[in-house]
């Protein structure tokens, strides 16, 4: 069992006057002041652009085919961004998911 200070990941807040990630012209996205992954990055970018070229959201299984990971995994993934603050859904609903961020703050689809 580990205490919060111990932990470690993309969850842990970004230290003030840190230096932007190497090879990031911003840093990367920054949400609630937390640095999103890579993988969260790319989740957000293929929603909103999927959503501008179909008009509707994807589901979560074109977001699990589309990061190469399992239902579950982007469901959890997803749960994470909202509870960040980076997308918002309507629960029980399919294709509801909406993001929260300006078009400015997205990371480039890979």
């Amino acid at each position: 069992m580990t205490c919060d200070s111990q932990r470690e990941g993309p969850e842990r807040s970004r230290p003030e006057g840190a230096d932007p990630a190497p090879g990031s012209a911003r840093g990367g996205l920054f949400v609630t002041g937390t640095r999103l992954t890579r993988k969260q990055g790319q989740l957000v970018a293929y929603v909103y652009y999927y959503t501008k070229v179909h008009r509707i959201p994807p589901s979560e299984n074109e977001i699990a085919e589309f990061l190469g990971v399992y239902g579950p995994s982007a469901h959890q993934m997803i749960l994470r961004l909202e509870a960040r603050g980076a997308l918002a859904r309507t629960p029980g609903q399919p294709r509801t998911i909406r993001i929260l961020l300006p078009r400015a703050d997205l990371p480039d689809l890979e």
